[in-house]
């Protein structure tokens, strides 16, 4: 992209006013997501940085242009009250036994350990492991491209289990992956698991969205055990700081803060 933006045929042919240039293309012509033009402007850099070692280039021409500011929105997680709605609603379902059951280890996969969309629909069968009750999301479906375990609570373990096993009785795939279309007997598709998630939310009367499951899971695991290391690789972050947003999201742990400070003894009338 930045070759067909600007047309250079020498390293040295690389300089800040350009990178600049191809930034300013990327945020207000191409109108790209600044996260989107942070992760262009980092590999760009790399490639950057390696020239500078081989001494192909005396410095790093990107080093001091820096993209557009990242705004870090608190991320949305259902309630309780939700959680329970859409659960109940995928539990309830008029859907054939063996879709409704896939279904609802979907949406628990997704809850209880916080996978990706495209982690959660890339998952093989080989993937699980019910000796150690733990799930692989692989380095090639995972978004940082490095691979993860992850513990699975048991009640996720028992209803995983039950779907295999009914998977297996129907014979639904000629592949191991783990999510079956029970029509076309192949992997479940994007496509398909979308048109789950729009038929649920007609029916929970608000939006089904995979990834706030994902910011659900975060939130409340971090509000039950206040570690933010395990909820990191739990979510499979490269940077800590990315997690870290999840400390400032429920209202409740600023409250219990200020409550249990020590520093209130020290205002109580003598």
């Amino acid at each position: 992209m930045f070759l067909k933006k600007h047309p250079v045929e020498y390293l040295d042919e690389l300089t800040e006013p350009l990178f600049r240039s191809f930034l300013h293309y990327l945020e207000f012509e191409r109108k790209l997501a600044p996260m989107t033009i942070k992760t262009y402007r980092k590999n760009i850099s790399a490639f950057l940085y390696w020239c500078v070692r081989k001494r192909y280039l005396p410095e790093n021409p990107i080093k001091y242009v820096k993209g557009p500011k990242i705004k870090h929105d608190l991320p949305k997680f259902y309630t309780e009250e939700e959680l329970e709605k859409i659960m109940r609603a995928v539990q309830l379902d008029d859907k054939p036994y063996f879709e409704r059951l896939r279904n609802e280890v979907m949406f628990m996969v997704l809850l209880l350990v916080g996978v990706r969309r495209g982690e959660l629909l890339s998952l093989k069968t080989s993937d699980v492991n019910f000796e150690t009750a733990s799930l692989t999301v692989r380095a090639i479906t995972s978004k940082t491209r490095t691979s993860r375990s992850i513990p699975m609570p048991s009640i996720l373990t028992g209803k995983l289990r039950a779907y295999v096993d009914e998977r297996s009785r129907f014979a639904l795939a000629t592949s191991d992956d783990l999510w079956v279309s029970l029509n076309t007997r192949q992997r479940l598709t994007e496509h398909g698991f979308k048109h789950i998630t729009e038929r649920l939310s007609r029916v929970v009367g608000f939006n089904v969205r995979p990834h706030s499951f994902r910011h659900s899971c975060a939130t409340y695991a971090y509000a039950a055990t206040q570690d933010i290391v395990a909820v990191q690789k739990m979510l499979g972050h490269t940077d800590i700081g990315t997690t870290m947003i999840y400390t400032n999201v429920l209202p409740e742990n600023v409250r219990n803060a200020t409550e249990s400070s020590r520093l209130n003894a020290l205002c109580m009338p003598a």
